[in-house]
């Protein structure tokens, strides 16, 4: 059995959004099974930037910005499924989003 894990991060909610859509689309064309969708927590990052550090130091400008992430978890037991599905991944390009993915095989062997 072979578990494919997919890593989606972006500063974009919607470009997830569309990446997932994708990503189930494949799953269905293949004939694979998503396993598990996981939203992983979104990370706020805040900082100050103070304008004039010289005479006015009450004036200054806050800034943010998110990373949202999610991670999907696919399970198959035919290995050219899921190489096909890998390539598949790494031909399309989402504008404005990481894919990471990691692989993981359960093949027991047995001893004789």
């Amino acid at each position: 059995m072979i578990e494919i894990r997919c890593k989606l991060k972006s500063y974009n909610q919607s470009c997830i959004l569309v990446a997932v859509s994708y990503l189930y689309k494949i799953t269905t064309l293949i004939n694979i099974i998503i396993a598990g969708e996981i939203s992983l927590p979104t990370r706020i990052k805040r900082f100050t930037v103070i304008k004039s550090p010289h005479k006015y130091k009450a004036s200054r400008e806050q800034f943010q910005y998110t990373k949202y992430k999610k991670c999907f978890i696919v399970r198959t037991n035919n290995f050219t499924k899921g190489v096909l599905f890998i390539k598949l991944l790494k031909a399309c390009e989402f504008v404005g989003v990481e894919v990471e993915l990691q692989t993981l095989s359960k093949d027991y062997f047995i001893q004789i």
